[in-house]
């Protein structure tokens, strides 16, 4: 064999491997790591306030009888604040989150979703010097980013559409970021299987 064609198979040897190193860096399931949220991203109009505030436990399990709905979907938008007055006079909004749902394990409030169908959340915030600042415990969302929610309902608060007020339940500790066959947040930043994710409130 020439010296010129050890040469080229040498060359296409390199090539071979350079691109099946590529193809492993760039497998979403095994180098995927985990970057919290930025609402601001989804809507400038939003601060973010200091996390101050904490929730009463980081696992979804101590409060699953207050998960009303677990539902996984799409994120398709983050709207401006809708205003509320409380009884106290305090100027406070809700961020509407609406969510396309693609399966959910957990609907004991009767809603009935179907994929495709249309779901909104809502965050909880405060108005300072003419700024809105949703709770720094609350989550985080991007436009078009996959996710896992644990939903709680308050029929004290506002009432939304006639249909009260449904909220991630624990903040930020029961909303996960969704990539391939794992959930992902700031207390399981390596990641959990998707199938524990949405069983945990059952």
């Amino acid at each position: 064999m020439s010296l010129q064609r050890l040469a080229m198979l040498g060359v296409f040897a390199a090539v071979a491997v350079s691109l099946a190193a590529l193809a492993f860096l760039q497998s979403p399931g095994d180098e995927y790591v985990y970057v919290q949220s930025d609402i601001t991203k989804a809507n400038p109009n939003i601060a973010v306030a200091p996390t101050h505030a904490t929730v009463a436990s980081e696992e979804i399990s101590d409060v699953k009888r207050s998960v009303v709905l677990t539902v996984k979907g799409t994120v398709l938008s983050v709207d401006d604040p809708i205003d509320w007055i409380d009884e106290s006079k305090n100027p406070l909004g809700f961020v509407p989150v609406t969510i396309k749902v693609d399966e959910k394990s957990k609907d004991t409030a009767g809603l009935k979703l179907n994929k495709g169908d249309h779901f909104v959340v809502y965050l909880g915030g405060v108005y300072e010097s003419g700024v809105f600042y949703v709770h720094g415990f609350e989550p985080q969302f991007e436009i078009g980013e996959e996710v896992l929610l644990h939903v709680g309902h308050d029929s004290n608060g506002p009432d939304f559409e006639d249909a009260g007020l449904y909220f991630v339940e624990l903040g930020k500790h029961g909303k996960y970021k969704v990539v391939g066959e794992k959930a992902y947040n700031d207390k399981n930043r390596e990641g959990k299987s998707l199938d524990q994710a949405l069983d945990e409130a059952n």
